[in-house]
């Protein structure tokens, strides 16, 4: 048995070595010649071989499994089993190298997998839906709608033909008509005589009310529970005096803005000026829109005006 291994062993190498030569009994001519085959890959040859080598270590399976146990020379039996198991060994030996192992794919560095590709498609089409900023592109304002970031929480709006900006805090449209938004710091004590000072009121929308209820030479109506897009608060109208002759600098100025210059005064340009006041919770963050004319207004702008506030989306 040692004998047949080993010989088996020979053919091996000389078929690794050439298997061209080996099939056909002679060795193949070691120097340059043009008409000379091109020399087989290394890796083709060696499985050639290989093969070969597994047919007949097969043959030697069937021969060895028909006979008796092999007799060692100093006495003794080897086990059949395990004589076939390792002419079974070289069997499987010999498979295994003739396997072609194939590098598995992997994704090539910086190209974006199908995941990434799709997150960045739906980040695009998020940014290109978002509206663009209302107070970024006037002072006329294309129809269409529009966002607007006065307040700490974002809010969306539609906004009709014939409207144009007004600073960075409102529109101005027919009619002499407008529609702010506003972040009150404070009211004053006296709308007409202003320089008397200011009533230091609280963040709250209730402390705002409560201002404006207590705010002397205003007229104001009945607060009333206000819904704009699940966004609760009050809703009141405020009337100025009919005359602003007897007021400090000819003004009538109801609150004060946290902007620069420090504590603007809103004023009410017209006697007798009509607004609706519109104050929500937005998470904390109060929220002031407000409504009116300087002129006189029509159904149509008031129609518009309401539009515009049904609109509304916040967040």
């Amino acid at each position: 048995m040692a004998d047949l291994i080993e010989q088996l062993r020979a053919y091996g190498r000389e078929l690794e070595a050439d298997p061209q030569a080996w099939v056909a009994g002679k060795t193949l001519p070691t120097g340059p010649s043009s008409t000379q085959r091109p020399p087989r890959s290394p890796l083709r040859s060696r499985r050639f071989g290989w093969v070969l080598i597994t047919a007949v270590t097969a043959a030697v399976v069937l021969f060895t499994s028909s006979i008796s146990p092999i007799v060692r020379p100093h006495g003794g039996a080897v086990d059949q089993q395990k004589t076939s198991g390792l002419v079974l060994g070289l069997c499987l030996f010999a498979a295994g190298c003739g396997v072609d192992a194939k590098p598995s794919a992997s994704p090539v560095a910086g190209q974006p997998t199908v995941a990434s590709s799709t997150a960045l498609t739906a980040d695009a089409s998020a940014a290109a839906a978002e509206p663009p900023n209302l107070f970024n592109s006037g002072p006329e304002v294309p129809p269409g709608t529009y966002s607007v970031d006065s307040f700490d929480v974002p809010i969306k709006i539609t906004v009709p033909a014939g409207w144009s900006t007004w600073m960075d805090m409102g529109l101005d449209g027919p009619d002499s008509s407008y529609l702010t938004f506003y972040t009150v710091q404070d009211v004053y004590l006296d709308a007409c005589n202003w320089a008397a000072g200011k009533a230091g009121i609280g963040p709250t929308v209730d402390d705002l009310v409560i201002g404006l209820l207590g705010q002397k030479n205003l007229q104001t109506t009945t607060p009333q529970p206000l819904n704009i897009d699940g966004y609760t608060g009050v809703e009141l109208v405020t009337t100025s005096q009919s005359d602003y002759t007897s007021c400090y600098t000819g003004t009538f100025a109801v609150w004060t803005l946290p902007t620069s210059p420090a504590n603007l005064q809103i004023t009410m340009d017209k006697p007798g000026e009509v607004r609706t006041v519109r104050i929500l919770d937005l998470n904390g963050d109060r929220a002031v829109i407000v409504s009116g004319s300087w002129g006189t207004p029509t159904a149509a702008t008031d129609a518009q005006i309401d539009e515009m506030i049904a609109s509304i989306e916040i967040g």
